[in-house]
């Protein structure tokens, strides 16, 4: 199924793909500090701007309605949609405008830039016109931009430099309440930023530790790719292995006889997800192995033909997982510790089990009313303290797709392993880190994210990952010696930090 058409999708928290490295250009750009002839809207963008920075619940739903139209709230009410302009604003503060930008190849949206001062990023503010009602926007999402290009140019930042810089903005965030989690960035085996801020329980007023463990959101399709790309050179899968090859009882004839390995890999394959009703409103805690999730989109229909277009599939590592066992006689588990983290030296990694004490573990803190709540959920919340913790919205139990923990130390070492040939050979590393346009997938290779960095530093792969009060971020700079790693237990923040690290050694900006 889609992802639901919210008034702000807040880029870095869900659990997307790839690293922060397109930053939402839509190719060749040029900013204006006002709007151009012909170019609407405009006005109706700086007053979203104006609401979004009053955080007031009424003043918000007061644009919302005059500005877009029915379609808009057609699966969400404005309430919910005001709701996640609040939790948008914990993450940025006020924003100020600062140019519109328009493209060589021209688009419908309007596209305005903005500045968030305490975080300092740039954010493109996208408004889509709705063909049905010309006065009115059909759709609204904010993403990671560039800075407008009429800025003085700055000269890049060393590596060190930009370190420095970005451990200052970290103290400033967490100043904020913005930024609670840990950060670690090497270049080689020299260390060049190990920072951990926040607290790890709101409770009982525990510090977050550089080793203190963080839910990886979707980072765990990185493992799970690895172990695919293990058995392929063992001989004992082929990336063009149909489903049905290794799991000949899946439930789907569809994903058995027409989905290939390699389209799980790079969700191209049109399988779905795995948050259906019956798992959001039903107890967790049925759900431990990897097959125990399979009721839950084993017979649903693919939405495409495989490879000919591109959709975000946390069941399609669902079944990699289950294709992981069947091709090694293991538990997938077991698998993953024995040849990821084991070689690669990763102590502090795992799926766990929720309900069984783990030491040094991060409890994930939401903004978020999702879950029962009523429309007025974010004056709920902000009349209790503003946070509430996740422990009843994600799984029981990591999974092939996603939450597991780990730390940014070890997310370090993975990449070192990679690099290093320890985990696949480098001429297989290639092979999941490069993109796969033959198959749809233009900037997603085999459960990698993957693009160009700027600033002549090469490409940048890697795996985000988000959820309520998860979120998560690992860049490797594949073409050189650079690895970021950031975690936090918070809604968003773990992509603006890898971002912005890649701003400074790029632009300089």
């Amino acid at each position: 199924m889609p992802l639901p058409r919210l008034a702000l999708v807040l880029v870095a928290s869900l659990a997307m793909a790839a690293p922060c490295v397109a930053q939402n250009t839509f190719g060749d750009y040029t900013d204006h500090r006002e709007a151009p002839e012909g170019v609407a809207g405009v006005d109706r963008a700086r007053a979203a701007i104006d609401a979004y920075n009053s955080n007031d619940p009424d003043t918000i739903l007061a644009f919302l309605r005059g500005a877009f139209s029915a379609s808009f709230f057609e699966s969400h009410s404005p309430e919910e949609h005001a709701g996640v302009w609040q939790r948008s604003y914990s993450g940025t503060g006020p924003l100020e405008y600062q140019a519109v930008r328009t493209y060589t190849e021209p688009r419908d949206d309007l596209v305005v830039i903005a500045y968030a001062s305490v975080p300092e990023t740039y954010q493109a503010l996208v408004l889509m016109p709705d063909p049905e009602t010309p006065d009115r926007f059909g759709g609204m999402y904010f993403a990671p931009a560039r800075p407008p290009s009429y800025l003085e140019p700055s000269e890049p930042l060393s590596p060190e430099a930009a370190a420095a810089r970005l451990g200052e903005l970290i103290d400033k965030l967490a100043s904020h309440d913005m930024f609670s989690g840990t950060v670690k960035i090497t270049r080689g085996d020299e260390v060049l930023l190990e920072k951990a801020v926040g607290l790890a329980s709101r409770r009982f007023d525990v510090p977050n530790t550089i080793d203190t463990k963080f839910n990886l959101g979707s980072m765990n399709k990185m493992f799970t790719a690895v172990c695919i790309a293990q058995l392929v050179e063992d001989g004992k899968l082929s990336f063009d292995d149909y489903v049905g090859d290794h799991l000949p009882n899946y439930p789907s004839s569809d994903v058995r006889e027409r989905v290939q390995i390699k389209h799980l890999l790079s969700h191209t394959a049109g399988t779905g997800n795995h948050f259906t009703d019956e798992f959001v409103e039903g107890s967790k805690t049925v759900y431990r192995e990897t097959g125990d999730y399979i009721g839950l989109f084993g017979d649903d229909d693919l939405r495409f033909e495989p490879g000919t277009d591109w959709g975000y599939s946390n069941a399609g590592f669902f079944i990699l997982g289950m294709i992981v066992e069947a091709a090694s006689g293991q538990d997938y588990y077991e698998y993953v510790r024995e040849h990821i983290y084991e070689p690669a030296g990763m102590t502090d990694s795992d799926s766990y089990d929720m309900d069984i004490p783990v030491k040094n573990l991060a409890i994930g803190y939401t903004r978020s009313p999702m879950g029962g709540f009523p429309d007025d959920g974010m004056r709920w919340l902000e009349t209790n303290g503003g946070w509430r913790n996740n422990n009843l919205m994600h799984s029981i139990k990591g999974t092939p797709a996603g939450g597991g923990f780990s730390t940014s130390p070890d997310l370090i070492r993975f990449a070192q392993a990679l690099r290093s040939g320890t985990l696949v050979s480098p001429e297989m590393l290639e092979t999941l880190t490069t993109p796969k346009p033959e198959l749809s997938s233009p900037d997603y290779g085999y459960g990698f994210g993957t693009g160009e960095s700027g600033g002549g530093l090469g490409r940048v792969v890697g795996h985000g990952g988000g959820f309520p009060g998860i979120n998560a971020n690992l860049e490797i700079y594949i073409d050189g010696d650079l690895n970021v790693a950031a975690m936090v237990n918070m809604d968003s923040a773990a992509g603006m930090i890898t971002n912005r690290y890649q701003q400074l050694i790029s632009t300089g900006n």
